[in-house]
């Protein structure tokens, strides 16, 4: 699951493992176990 904050430029992404993933914009979000392949540089998202 995705959580994503457009006005501070953050997404918190929780895994199966129940993790918390913090990204910043310099980053990309993939789609893990759930979507294989899948990649999104966060400058993309919050252009």
């Amino acid at each position: 699951m995705w959580i994503v904050n457009p006005t501070i430029h953050r997404v918190i992404a929780h895994t199966a493992e129940k993790r918390a993933r913090i990204d910043s914009a310099d980053d990309a979000l993939d789609g893990g176990d759930v979507l294989p392949g899948f990649l999104l540089a966060l400058t993309d998202l919050f252009a």
